[in-house]
């Protein structure tokens, strides 16, 4: 009997021992079979987009590195991720859960957005997505020193194939600036997404009778007007001042009005005198022609006298424009 003991507490002590034998032997295996990511030689640069997320650039990081079995990375670690823009690089922060296969934190580099030449955009293939360095002038544009009123207009015609320009794009110089009859050049660079220079050409802004006419009917500060006689015929005053017979110079009376808003008004710069017909007095409605009677009737001292002074310009005939006829006693 006591044998029998002796030999079950041998078998039982063995068993112990082999149990716990096993037990560190699987213990064992765990630990070897966690992988370090910093051990790993992985490829830790992938190329920034402007679209990029924490997933699109884990997605780019495990392409590069596709010779490593990662079916099961994605959910056994944790991403942090800063993007990249034009002109600074980013990074995506990878680093192992607890209790997970995975050990370590690597850092993937995502560089800077490639920057695109606008010498690119002005040679892509399809004529119709090219980009347009060629725009109108405008009046606006000409009081316009910054050259900001150009760069808008620049803007707005290749708006609907970039219309990032806006927030890429700024002015190096405007020196050559656009005005009547004068064509000019808006110099810009690109920053940001875009990269190197080019030259917005500015067409001039055509001077023609129509707009000489509608600047001098329209601008709400040119009136005409002048000093009749008493006892001086309205021919007379005519032939005498508005002819200008009096100053040997047809054109004296239409200079003297016009030359003080020339500053105002830089379109008048490029009005042609020889253009300029005087073609009658009439009163408010346009219609009604000034007489001698008339005149006589309602002229004194002092008193000045609201009219409508008719007058073609090249070939925009019988415009209006006010005209205040002041007196006096006698003709100097």
């Amino acid at each position: 009997m006591k044998k029998l003991l002796v030999l079950l507490g041998s078998i039982g002590l063995t068993s112990t021992a082999m149990i716990t034998v096993i037990a560190c032997g699987v213990n064992n295996r765990s630990e070897v079979s966690r992988i370090n990511l910093n051990d790993l030689k992985l490829n830790l640069t992938i190329q920034g987009t402007e679209d990029m997320t924490a997933d699109t650039a884990f997605a780019a990081f495990l392409e590069n590195n596709q010779d490593e079995s990662f079916d099961d990375l994605r959910e056994s670690v944790t991403l942090n991720f800063t993007k990249s823009d034009y002109d600074n690089d980013g990074s995506l922060i990878i680093t192992a859960k607890p209790k997970t296969k995975y050990t370590g934190v690597i850092t993937v580099e995502t560089k800077k957005m490639k920057k695109i030449p606008l010498i690119d955009l002005l040679n892509v293939k399809n004529p119709s997505e090219r980009l347009i360095i060629d725009i109108d002038g405008t009046e606006a544009m000409i009081g316009d020193d910054s050259g900001q009123i150009a760069l808008a207009t620049f803007f707005d015609i290749n708006k609907k194939n970039y219309p990032d320009l806006v927030d890429n794009i700024e002015i190096t110089s405007y020196n050559n600036k656009v005005g009547y009859n004068q064509n000019g050049f808006l110099h810009i660079q690109g920053i940001k997404k875009y990269s190197g220079g080019t030259s917005v050409f500015i067409r001039n802004i055509p001077v023609t009778d129509e707009k000489i006419v509608a600047t001098i009917i329209n601008s709400g500060s040119i009136k005409f007007g002048a000093t009749k006689a008493l006892d001086q015929s309205l021919a007379d005053f005519i032939d005498g001042v508005l002819r200008g017979g009096e100053h040997d110079d047809s054109h004296w009376y239409i200079k003297g009005q016009i030359e003080p808003y020339k500053n105002s008004f830089p379109i008048l710069n490029y009005i042609n005198y020889d253009k300029y017909e005087f073609v009658g007095f009439y009163l408010v409605d346009e219609t009604t022609p000034l007489t001698d009677a008339y005149l006589k009737a309602n002229s004194e001292v002092g008193k000045v006298m609201k009219l409508r002074a008719k007058f073609n310009y090249g070939t925009v005939k019988d415009s209006f424009i006010d005209f205040s006829l002041s007196f006096q006693a006698t003709k100097n």
